[in-house]
């Protein structure tokens, strides 16, 4: 889980898994990080929480800004939208790591789901991660902004074309039903 925030999907992950599964959750954030290690159920301890952020290129000093007050909106890059007008931003700190290059995911058997919620660098983690992609195949849950990823310089056709290079086709959009989408 990429972006895992405060930990609302990390504890539905756990239930999911059960004993016999794992996940593995990144927060770059150090506030924020801590609140996750808070909500997590303790068991069954079948979760790993890395107070990291993920990237294209392994850095041990990324700026990242974060809305005071506003934990779900920290980003590398900060936005120019509305939300984020007149707001205090604080700059924080924090390690950045490829997950093609960090060894306790190099080195999973399986992957199978992944869930990332960056704030418009899912692309840059997910150009991090193209090994573990193209090994494993695994379901991709994210959420895309097309505001946000130009704070990164990528489109969402960007985006389109780079799961294609992987081979993922079957884009849907989550609602009350699945929807497809072909562009």
């Amino acid at each position: 889980e990429i972006g895992a925030n405060q930990g609302y999907f990390t504890s539905l992950f756990q239930k999911l898994v059960g004993a016999k599964g794992s996940i593995h959750a990144f927060e770059p954030i150090p506030a924020t990080f801590e609140l996750l290690k808070e909500s997590v159920s303790r068991y069954p301890r079948n979760y790993f929480l890395h107070n990291l952020g993920t990237g294209e290129e392994n850095l041990d000093s990324v700026e990242f800004h974060l809305p005071l007050n506003d934990h779900g909106q920290a980003t590398m890059s900060p936005h120019a939208s509305d939300t984020w007008q007149n707001q205090e931003i604080q700059k924080v700190i924090c390690k950045v790591v490829r997950l093609d290059d960090f060894e306790p995911i190099k080195n999973l058997k399986r992957v199978d789901f992944i869930k990332i919620d960056a704030e418009g660098a899912e692309l840059p983690s997910l150009r991090g991660a193209q090994k573990v992609l193209s090994k494993h195949k695994p379901i991709l849950f994210f959420e895309g902004c097309k505001e946000w990823m130009s704070s990164f310089q990528y489109t969402p056709s960007d985006f389109d074309k780079f799961l294609e290079t992987l081979h993922y086709k079957h884009l849907q959009v989550v609602g009350k039903k699945l929807v497809p989408i072909h562009s």
